[in-house]
């Protein structure tokens, strides 16, 4: 039996106990799975288990979460597949060492429009970023929109999904890279950073900035000085821009 598309207005809902332990030993990538918090029973527990062994994010969440999201009979879970499948950071990064290169990794904290989330991955496609790390939680969804608007450069980047972004960053700044935080006003201009190095570079939502665990493994802030009547960029706008300064800085390791 076919668990699948039980819900036609959401293409991305996978629906029910059966559904998404299918899907999971099909080899289909989960982004995330909402579990309805108060239910523990042998089943809920195996399933539990099953989504622990394969690194899928589980959200635990009321029961009006979920019937807000499907009217079918879900058992208590729904997943959201994903049109892309996800890299691992811990891979990545060795194998870049291993190749010669200076890794150049973006981390986005927050960063929930999907249009902005998809105009930054086109950027880093374009300007040499190797990848993008990015939390289970509290981040754009990844969907055909979100692919639509980085003009298919998602189907290209490698995306790195942490269920602990600051478990993340810790593992960056141990394999060696300098964590450089952008924040709209530093005494450090980008220009001054030292790009060639191997970089983690994180970009904050623009209504709450960086996360202040994470901050705490920041290295430098910089920030991108203004002479116009604004004071701030668009995120999308600053990720290019800082970007571009990195691949120009890179380019006598080319």
């Amino acid at each position: 039996m076919n668990y699948f598309q039980k819900n036609k207005s959401r293409k991305d809902l996978i629906i029910g106990i059966h559904a998404v332990e299918e899907a999971i030993m099909s080899g289909h990538t989960l982004r995330k799975v909402f579990f309805q918090r108060d239910i523990n029973n042998e089943k809920s527990r195996e399933m539990l288990k099953l989504l622990k062994e394969n690194h899928i994010p589980v959200h635990f969440v009321p029961l009006e979460k979920l019937n807000g999201l499907s009217k079918a009979n879900h058992q208590g879970i729904i997943a959201l597949s994903s049109p892309i499948d996800f890299a691992d950071i811990r891979n990545i990064i060795p194998s870049l060492f291993e190749s010669g290169k200076s890794p150049f990794i973006v981390v986005l904290d927050s960063v929930t429009d999907v249009r902005n989330f998809g105009s930054i991955v086109r950027s880093a496609c374009f300007l040499g970023v190797d990848a993008i790390m990015i939390s289970s939680k509290g981040s754009a969804d990844i969907n055909e929109e979100t692919i639509k608007t980085s003009a298919g450069a998602l189907l290209k980047m490698d995306i790195c999904m942490e269920t602990d972004l600051v478990k993340g960053i810790h593992y960056l700044k141990s394999s060696g890279l300098q964590i450089i935080g952008a924040k709209e006003k530093s005494e450090h201009e980008a220009a001054k950073a030292d790009f060639t190095l191997p970089t983690a570079l994180v970009l904050g939502s623009e209504s709450t900035g960086i996360n202040p665990e994470i901050m705490r493994y920041v290295d430098t802030l910089v920030s991108i000085p203004m002479s116009g009547e604004f004071d701030s960029l668009n995120v999308a706008v600053a990720a290019g821009i800082l970007f571009y300064e990195a691949m120009e800085q890179r380019k006598i390791l080319s």
